[in-house]
């Protein structure tokens, strides 16, 4: 069985965010990868902005459609994101 994909984090940050950590989360986070993973397996929501669309795919694969939003470089706001500010 192979590894979970693990975030760029160092030993001290990744072990104080498992002990802070809450299921019912909703996590922003801006760029996509192994933490976008890491915080689907223990929040109830993740959102990640990715400007690549190539590899907003890649991670989408990995974790679902429902989890990471690309916004590509020199887009605009989405006007749900616009709404919030």
């Amino acid at each position: 069985m192979g590894m979970s994909p693990m975030p760029l984090y160092t030993s001290p940050a990744l072990e104080y965010l498992d002990s802070i950590i809450k299921p019912h989360w909703r996590v922003f986070e801006y760029g996509s990868g192994g933490s976008t993973s890491w915080y689907k397996e223990r929040c109830a929501e993740v959102h990640a902005v990715e400007h690549s669309a190539h590899y907003a795919h890649d991670v989408r694969r990995r974790v679902g459609d429902n989890v990471v939003r690309l916004i590509e470089a020199g887009s605009a706001i989405p006007a749900a994101a616009a709404d919030a500010t």
